[in-house]
């Protein structure tokens, strides 16, 4: 199961870099400024590639440029979505194998604790490795603390962006 949701998860990075990825095309169709994510249709006047364009770099002037800048407003505020949404799968993904890490390096110094008390004079080396798991522990959850908090401060800013 978790096998599956680490795929979906990484299917759904990959998704989304490609729509981070999406290059503009500017055509004038007739008389028309448009701008688009596909090619120009082949009765355009002007074809312009607008490779990784941010909505301030184009100039669109009068009402239909008007029109194109919201248009262009409404898709770089879904390219900051779907990045949003890749960064908290990606930080999802990092609090489990930040977990299976942790849990394996604790049962690990578990089983060093159980083998410890079977030697003569293993209680010193036994409490060494009990400080460790505690080490350990902390340490796994302040990583995990500052993942949360960055997914909670990420989930924030995507509420705040207009549908």
């Amino acid at each position: 199961m978790t096998g599956m949701r680490i795929l979906f998860l990484g299917l759904l990075c990959i998704s989304a870099a490609s729509h981070a990825e999406t290059t503009y095309y500017k055509c004038v169709v007739d008389g028309r400024t448009l701008f688009q994510d596909s090619p120009c249709p082949a009765n355009a006047s002007t074809k312009e590639k607008l490779p990784g364009t941010s909505v301030s770099s184009i100039d669109s002037g009068g009402s239909t440029g008007l029109r194109e800048k919201a248009a262009l407003d409404r898709i770089q505020t879904e390219r900051r979505r779907l990045e949003i949404d890749r960064l908290v799968s990606e930080k999802e993904v990092q609090i489990e194998l930040l977990d299976r890490q942790s849990e394996r390096r604790l049962n690990e110094l578990q089983t060093r604790i159980e083998q410890a008390y079977k030697e003569p004079y293993g209680a010193r080396t036994a409490n060494a490795l009990a400080q460790e798991m505690q080490a350990v522990a902390k340490q796994h959850g302040n990583q995990a603390s500052a993942l949360r908090a960055d997914i909670e401060s990420l989930k924030a800013e995507r509420a705040t962006l207009a549908p």
